[in-house]
């Protein structure tokens, strides 16, 4: 998006905290919530497999432990909360990969994961009954500040049970064949960075990883707000 453009939407859509809602004004974070955030930011931020079922993809990473503020943060983002989280959360994530844009949008996040350069963004799908896709949104944020090309290239079968309220076991179940690529064109060959908003069990995550390996992608790797570590973490 063009900077004068941005200017003016700033102007009738004021930057907010996308943890408590306050108006940034000139501030790139809200200092009340950075001091919080600052303890869940996990570092280093890679996901193990000891922790996550992700043998399908190459490496995952999260900025936030699920908890807490972050929590809060995810949870009021999912549901649709004020549009420019997603601009936010997006250059968060641009750090992880080095990239100077996320400067001009603060930096809590310190650490960087060496990830494999990525050729393609794709978005996990979303339930069918979502109008709000935050995913998506953060493909598209991210895309803008790496320079990487996105595409929603998955979906959701239809008549699967929703993850929410599902214990882990179930959701790896729930999640087996939950996923489909639409479109296998643009994946063969590439090098794929799935983006989602929280990994819980790494189920879905892992499945669209999955799906993407069989209709050609060369790599998956894995970037999303937060993390939840079972048995560790608040659900």
């Amino acid at each position: 998006m063009k900077p004068a453009v941005q200017r003016m939407l700033d102007l009738v859509y004021p930057p907010r905290c996308p943890f408590c809602g306050q108006v940034l004004g000139p501030l790139t974070e809200c200092p009340d919530c950075a001091a919080q955030l600052h303890r869940l930011v996990l570092r280093p931020p890679h996901l193990p497999e000891t922790e996550f079922h992700i043998d399908n993809l190459g490496r995952a990473a999260a900025l936030y432990r699920y908890k807490g503020l972050a929590r809060g943060g995810v949870l009021r983002f999912k549901k649709g909360g004020h549009p420019d989280a997603a601009r936010w959360f997006g250059a968060q994530m641009a750090t992880l990969f080095g990239c100077d844009f996320a400067a001009a949008y603060g930096t809590m996040q310190a650490e960087r994961l060496p990830l494999a350069p990525a050729d393609l963004i794709v978005p996990a799908p979303s339930s069918h009954r979502r109008t709000w896709q935050p995913a998506r949104l953060l493909a598209i944020r991210l895309s803008r500040a790496t320079g990487v090309p996105w595409q929603d290239v998955l979906k959701k079968m239809p008549g699967r049970e929703p993850q929410e309220g599902l214990n882990g076991k179930d959701r790896l179940r729930n999640a087996r064949g939950a996923v489909c690529v639409v479109r296998q064109q643009p994946v063969a060959g590439r090098r794929i960075l799935l983006v989602d908003d929280v990994i819980t069990t790494g189920g879905t995550a892992n499945e669209c990883a999955r799906v993407l390996l069989r209709a050609g992608a060369q790599s998956v790797d894995l970037v999303c707000i937060a993390a939840s570590f079972p048995g560790r973490d608040d659900m």
